[in-house]
């Protein structure tokens, strides 16, 4: 039934457009060959202006004075390039005897119009001024109302157009040849060329749906990795390049100061996380180029927003536009080759179709300056670049072209981003294996077993590789000398600073047993790295008589039955070279327990942001060091845990 009903209404039309250029000038006629559908796109009459009476849409009124022109081109190609606000249009239809119902098809009129039939409004898009509301509308069937004394005789037609001045695209009036025919063939008709715009617009729909897709990815990647901004910017960038493609107003009545400011927004949402998404990807500070890509952005959107409201012509708009385009170009392409420490490919990559891309939309700009001006030979060039290169598969521009070259370009940048960043991934694996390898070796997780004390110790680090440390070492007098102490930093500097400071505290260990020498040595050692960074170490001794000697660089203050001893306190390692560091002595009890801790059970912190803090703290270091630990695991751990308890025991 279909294939059919299409044949016949294809059909049909051939037929129609094959006989009507041998019609009359504004008369087309339906009887002949007992058409059923006729193909308004002869010559019909027409006239600038505006008759606010609407006597011009009466049947009898007399047009013969009128100009003729064609209905199948916008008036601007012929011979009204610079005409903006109300025009005319009146052509008659000689009908068949029979009375079926019939209907005329619209293709698309710019801006807003009314159609009446005898005499009678039928139809309309947008409102008339004074208080005019300019609507793009498309592809619409307006019923002709049934009428028995119209049988046999002529159809008379009037077309009231109003085209918006600062509508973008200057091609005012009827764009393309209107039908007119059985109400039934007209339906078909519609559905058909609903079929063949989406068909005209598959390219703007496939690039949609790249672009959501990347976008998508892009921002997934940034919620696994937030450190890499750029993903964020380029998701952003690809969802605003959705939301600007949209073909919506090809199948739908839209407001066009709605519509113009909207695309106003995008544009300028799509130019200004341009140079931010480039400058994560190069990793470069915010330059003048930056600041200068960002403010030529705004300023191009600023254009549109003006232009939309009639507060600049149109011809300024593009003429003005074409500069900026360049600069946003120019200005973006310059920040792609700013010095930067990241791979020189990616900018070549990147700026030469970016480059092309807004090169094609500056000449695209001056072409559309100079149809503005009433260049009518610079239209060629637009249609080059929406649907000019091929119609296979899909019709494709120099604007969708060079779009899916810098859409390809941004795709080979994450990939090459992506094949970085896993080498670097798989390097960095490799070396903070290596480093929790010799950590394991420097810091055993064995306690050596010290006669006459009982000793425990409990170290949870917060990732694979911490940056606390403690050691405990007998010494000939029967007593231990313990270390612990906190590296500043994460991952791996910090694992090989503890390394270092562990290697060089039991080298120490075997020429002095000076908590104060110890410390001495080990801050010269880090002072020697220069490497930047800081260490808070405690050091001491414990006789076997019960004489506790410390020396503090920073650390925490250790606490003897729940009491903190109160130690003088030098700078931590690695902060001054002269740092001189004094040896405090308290006497310790057999039975009463010694608690060291690092600054990861003080600065737990709960759900709620609150730390554990040193008031809680008191009442735990009394317990035993596995007691500890679990209390501020519990709690919230969020640093490197370190907890080590020692007893005298008695004679």
């Amino acid at each position: 039934m279909l294939p059919r009903l299409a044949f016949r209404l294809i059909g049909a039309i051939l037929t129609a457009s094959s006989l009507s250029g041998l019609l009359a000038a504004q008369n087309f006629d339906m009887v002949g060959h007992d058409r059923r559908i006729v193909a308004l796109g002869g010559l019909m009459h027409f006239h600038p202006g505006d008759d606010p009476t609407l006597a011009w849409a009466r049947p009898d009124f007399d047009d013969s004075s009128w100009s003729l022109i064609r209905g199948d081109e916008n008036w601007y190609v012929q011979g009204y390039p610079k005409l903006a606000g109300f025009a005319w249009y009146r052509f008659d239809v000689t009908l068949p005897s029979y009375t079926g119902p019939l209907a005329l098809w619209i293709p698309m009129i710019a801006t807003n119009f009314q159609v009446y039939a005898d005499g009678r409004l039928i139809g309309e898009n947008g409102t008339m001024p004074p208080r005019a509301q300019p609507r793009y509308a498309q592809n619409l069937v307006l019923p002709i109302p049934d009428d028995p004394t119209r049988s046999g005789r002529s159809l008379s037609i009037a077309i009231r157009v109003w085209h918006y001045p600062s509508e973008l695209e200057q091609y005012g009036g009827i764009q393309e040849s209107m039908q007119l025919g059985d109400a039934s063939l007209m339906t078909e008709w519609q559905t058909h060329r609903s079929h063949e715009l989406f068909w005209a617009n598959t390219q703007f729909g496939i690039a949609g749906l790249v672009c959501l897709l990347a976008g998508l990815g892009s921002l997934w990647l940034f919620f696994m990795r937030p450190a890499d901004r750029e993903f964020l910017w380029f998701g952003v960038w690809e969802i605003v390049n959705v939301l600007l493609i949209s073909a919506y107003a090809s199948f739908r009545s839209v407001n066009v100061v709605v519509w113009m400011v909207g695309q106003a927004i995008l544009i300028a949402g799509l130019n200004v996380s341009l140079p931010i998404m480039i400058r994560h990807f190069r990793k470069i500070n915010r330059s003048r180029l930056y600041w200068a890509a960002i403010a030529v952005a705004l300023l191009d959107c600023s254009l549109d927003f003006l232009v939309t409201f009639n507060w600049i012509s149109v011809a300024v708009h593009f003429e003005i536009g074409a500069v900026m385009k360049f600069m946003i170009g120019v200005l973006n392409c310059g920040l792609l080759f700013a010095p930067s420490r990241e791979s020189k490919a990616e900018k070549w990559v990147f700026a030469l179709p970016l480059g092309f891309d807004f090169l094609n939309l500056t000449f695209n700009y001056l072409a559309f300056a100079l149809v503005a001006r009433g260049v009518v030979w610079a239209a060629r060039y637009l249609d080059l670049f929406f649907n000019g290169i091929t119609d296979r598969p899909f019709p494709l521009g120099t604007y969708q072209a060079t779009g899916i070259a810098v859409q390809l370009a941004l795709f080979a940048v994450v990939l090459l981003r992506f094949a970085r960043t896993r080498s670097e991934e798989e390097r960095y694996k490799t070396e903070l294996e290596a480093a929790r390898i010799v950590q394991q070796v420097l810091v055993p997780s064995e306690i050596p077993t010290v006669p006459g004390f009982a000793v425990e110790n409990v170290y949870k680090p917060a990732g694979q590789v911490g940056g606390d440390f403690s050691q405990i070492i007998p010494i000939a007098n029967g007593g231990v000398l313990i270390v612990i102490g906190d590296v500043s930093g994460k991952g791996m500097p910090a694992a090989m600073t503890v390394s270092l400071l562990v290697g060089t505290f039991r080298t120490l260990a075997h020429y002095t047993q000076s908590p104060a020498e110890i410390l001495a040595a080990m801050n010269q050692r880090m002072m020697a790295r220069s490497s930047g960074g800081f260490t808070t170490c405690l050091v001491l001794t414990v006789s076997a008589a019960g004489r506790l000697t410390a020396a503090n660089a920073g650390h925490i203050a250790p606490y003897v039955n729940g009491s903190e001893l109160s130690l003088i306190n030098g700078l931590p390692l690695g902060l001054s070279a002269h740092e001189q560091y004094i040896e405090s002595v308290f006497p310790l009890a057999a039975g009463e327990q010694l608690t060291l801790i690092t600054d990861g059970v003080v600065e737990a912190r709960a759900t709620s942001g609150e730390l554990l803090g040193f008031e809680r703290v008191k009442g735990l270091v009394t317990h035993s060091a596995d007691s500890i630990v679990r209390a501020a695991q519990n709690y919230g751990q969020d640093d490197d845990i370190t907890v080590l308890t020692l007893r005298l025991a008695p004679a």
